[in-house]
């Protein structure tokens, strides 16, 4: 709960008695343009990260707003998406906070540019943005002319306004609380809004024009690079953080330099830029002609191997090798939760654990590291194996294929194999707003064109082996009249 100290399980159980008068107050609220002062004070509490218990660094703040706040909110919410999506005002780019639009969504964008391009024999790199405190430095009067833009005008907008502004916090540890502070900068923190107003105000960014191709989840922002030499890559990345700072200093935003990385994606050598990327200043963009920087406030883009992105490790040779040794370390810390629940808990529930700790982490990404080497995925499929025999109490020389049919769960090649022709029917069917490049329907009907592999390095990629499965499929499981009879027939197959 918030300051107002009304939880959620209260707001429910007294739902009856309060519903007419409820309705009425956020009519009136929307009708009047004017949002309840009440309403905008949030408690931030500190939550305690890692290292020194001492440094203010090492707390994340988390912001409680009165649940009250947050009916307002998602009525509103639910008005303005979908304003801004019949209008179309969201670049294609941003896969953050939207209907049918995940991570996964993002990372198959992004990834799809770096396939194509090294499938072409082309020169491919990435540059990863980091945003310095994104959500916290948004500037209220620069947001309410993009929500104006957007078409939010009149009443709605001074709605906004009202929400936006004289908005107060406090910081409570134990039982004690600060003095109260005027918030004049960002988006609400633990809001329902604050994620959408956030996608509003970098939607231009996105929608920019720039060397390379954008693919952006909220503030995490990446754009890839395709060209004929090593040369065209880095005077095009150059290009394009000078068209960013311009952006950011116009915005107010900050870029942080020292997190914003390059991979030069390359399968046989590590690439070198003949020169340093250099992240320019405001002060030297506008004075190019200048030596040195008089505000010391260059900075050079460092070059990385390895980068996380959305929650999977990628490397420059993209054999996935450093994501499946992420996903194995987390897995092992569960094991041993297992071994202690096992004795307490039935099958069942086993199951459901199994599913939420250990099939969560595995599927996540799987349509891209999926195909990677057999040597690799071996050591996530074992541990799989391990997972199954522990819930079952079964010995080690017992076959596993059995013990998964009867728990009905799968294992990882065939997870690997469901997950992409899930995406794929998503894709081709219109469930997810993603545009597919690959989806070219040939004489046949039911027959999908599969993209020329001109390396066997693409035919590992999701662009080739998503159609390439799909093609495998019985035109009884094509031609299902929904997903979920798709997903039911599928399943069944594929176990």
């Amino acid at each position: 709960p918030g300051i107002d100290k009304i939880s959620s399980f209260t707001l429910k159980k007294v739902t009856p008695e309060i519903v007419n008068i409820l309705s009425y107050l956020i009519n009136f609220s929307f009708e009047c343009g004017v949002f309840p002062s009440q309403l905008k004070t949030a408690i931030v509490v500190p939550v305690y990260k890692s290292e020194g218990k001492f440094i203010c660094s090492n707390y994340r703040p988390i912001s409680l707003l009165s649940c009250m706040s947050k009916i307002y909110e998602k009525i509103m919410k639910k008005k303005l998406l979908g304003f801004l999506n019949y209008t179309g005002f969201f670049s294609k780019n941003q896969f953050g906070f939207r209907e049918c639009m995940n991570t996964e969504d993002a990372l198959t964008n992004f990834m799809t540019n770096i396939y194509s391009g090294l499938n072409a024999n082309r020169c491919t790199s990435g540059l990863f943005l980091d945003i310095k405190k994104a959500f916290d430095t948004v500037e209220h009067e620069i947001l309410l002319k993009k929500l104006d833009i957007s078409g939010i005008r009149g009443v709605t907008h001074s709605w906004f306004k009202s929400y936006l502004t004289e908005r107060y916090q406090c910081v409570k540890v134990c039982s004690n609380l600060s003095e109260m502070g005027q918030i004049t900068h960002g988006v609400p923190q633990g809001s329902v809004l604050g994620s959408v107003l956030f996608i509003i105000y970098i939607n231009d960014l996105c929608n920019a024009k720039f060397q390379g191709k954008i693919t952006s989840f909220a503030d995490d922002t990446a754009l890839s690079y395709t060209k004929d030499s090593w040369t065209d890559v880095q005077t095009s990345m150059t290009k394009d953080l000078e068209a960013i700072q311009w952006w950011f200093t116009t915005n107010h935003l900050a870029l942080n330099s020292e997190k914003t990385k390059y991979i030069n994606f390359n399968l046989r050598k590590d690439i070198q830029f003949a020169e340093p990327i250099i992240y320019k200043c405001a002060n030297c963009l506008l004075n190019p002609y200048t030596n040195s920087c008089s505000s010391k406030g260059c900075s050079i883009v460092g070059k990385t191997c390895k980068i996380k992105y959305l929650g999977i490790y990628l490397d420059q040779e993209i054999n996935w090798k450093n994501h499946i040794e992420n996903i194995k370390g987390k897995l092992n810390n569960v094991i041993r939760i297992f071994y202690f629940l096992r004795n307490m808990c039935c099958e069942t529930t086993l199951r459901m654990l199994y599913f939420a700790l250990v099939q969560s982490r595995i599927q996540y990404g799987i349509f891209l590291w999926g195909s990677a080497n057999k040597t690799n995925l071996n050591a996530i499929y074992l541990q799989q194996k391990h997972f199954i025999r522990i819930m079952t109490f079964a010995r080690k020389a017992e076959p596993s294929r059995p013990i998964f049919t009867r728990l009905r769960i799968l294992p990882l090649k065939f997870l690997f194999v469901f997950k992409v022709i899930k995406i794929y029917y998503e894709i081709c069917n219109g469930t997810t707003s993603q545009e597919n490049e690959h989806k070219r329907k040939l004489r046949n009907a039911n027959y999908l064109g599969v993209p020329k592999p001109n390396t066997a390095f693409f035919t590992k990629s999701f662009i080739f082996i998503a159609p390439w499965l799909f093609n495998k499929l019985p035109n009884t499981i094509k031609n299902s009249k929904s997903k979920c009879i798709f997903l039911k027939k599928t399943t069944k197959m594929v176990v």
